[in-house]
């Protein structure tokens, strides 16, 4: 017997390109594999006994739906500390399993049927897949060299119809490493007030900045008139090497 029909939906997803990868290097002996953001440590001694002892002390029930306020907590102190975000911990951050999750609460909660979001191009290979999922329409925009693989204000601009509602912003850049400096984030920011559009700020790849001028990529939430219309996507895979503990967050305005 054939199974029930899927919804059309479903089927207009994409499957996921790193599940392409995997399958097809799967049984190709010493593979050397570029496609995964994992760091190659494991998370810190300190923060695996935390988690043994909260498990050993029964620390496994359910909690607030935001989180654990502790976490909450220590996810607003260290916003503020390295970044200079202010975001109340009762109202303004949400724990989630994962970026992933995050990225698609995010646009679930921005995007009605048939709005537009534009996404930098080359991009994480779920980014597309999300936005149709929740309803919306991907919109491309191409990283260009001579802009250093940045996404740049005036290719957003040029992009911008009725129906875009969001543009997703990933700096440091997954593929690409490029980091998008504050000077063409505040021109970004402008487009969005201007338009009235939000930001969906991708900042998993934050800490990871190597040329010297700065010690962390800037986020567009700190750039005024930017809070209340920016959701900053954050995870604790790469910064604190906690790849499979499937922890994120999400920082965004209270409605």
């Amino acid at each position: 017997m054939s199974m029930p029909a899927l919804s059309q939906h479903s089927l207009s997803v994409p499957r996921s390109g790193i599940r392409d990868v995997f399958d097809r290097v799967e049984h190709v002996p010493d593979a050397i594999s570029l496609c995964v953001g994992e760091p190659s440590a494991t998370a810190a001694p300190h923060i695996v006994e935390a988690a043994c002892r909260s498990i050993r002390e029964g620390h496994t029930t359910y909690t607030n739906v935001l989180g654990i306020e502790p976490f909450r907590e220590a996810v607003a102190a260290y916003s503020e500390k390295v970044k200079g975000l202010r975001y109340d911990v009762d109202t303004e951050i949400q724990a989630v399993d994962g970026a992933t999750i995050g990225l698609f609460l995010a646009m679930k909660a921005l995007l009605d049927a048939g709005d537009e979001v534009i996404l930098p191009s080359p991009y994480f290979t779920s980014y597309d897949a999300e936005a149709l999922m929740c309803g919306g329409v991907p919109v491309p925009v191409a990283l260009k060299p001579e802009h250093q693989m940045r996404l740049n204000a005036d290719d957003i601009e040029a992009a911008i119809t009725p129906r875009t509602k969001a543009v997703l912003l990933n700096s440091p850049g997954n593929p690409s490493g490029a980091v998008t400096p504050l000077s063409e984030l505040e021109r970004i920011a402008d487009v969005c007030i201007r338009h009235d559009i939000w930001a969906i700020s991708d900042e998993v790849y934050h800490p990871f900045v190597f040329d010297g001028s700065a010690s962390i990529a800037p986020s567009i939430a700190a750039i005024d008139g930017m809070h209340e219309r920016t959701v900053v996507v954050e995870s604790l895979s790469k910064t604190f090497a906690m790849t499979g503990w499937r922890i994120g967050y999400l920082l965004a305005p209270s409605r």
